[in-house]
């Protein structure tokens, strides 16, 4: 399977990102020394991908703060909030 991972500052904003997240049995990975991450498995389908990055958009806008670095497949992305 495929992991989607957010990267956290800190373990406040992992839980949080953690609760964003939990429709979908989210995983919170990481230490104080090495940093925390969530990390969410998919299916290889698009749909599943898309409800994940869905989910992390809609936590970047109620946060309304920095960006949610995130990783797909080894490949570092940004989701930035919208402004609709």
């Amino acid at each position: 399977m495929r992991a989607i991972s957010v990267e956290a500052r800190n373990l406040d904003s992992a839980r949080r990102c953690y609760d964003a997240l939990s429709a979908f049995h989210p995983e919170l990975l990481g230490n104080k020394i090495d940093g925390y991450r969530v990390s969410v498995e998919v299916r290889n389908n698009d749909r599943d991908i898309v409800a994940v990055l869905n989910a992390i958009e809609n936590y970047v806008n109620k946060r309304a703060s920095e960006p949610a670095r995130v990783e797909l497949d080894g490949r570092p992305y940004t989701v930035n909030a919208t402004h609709a």
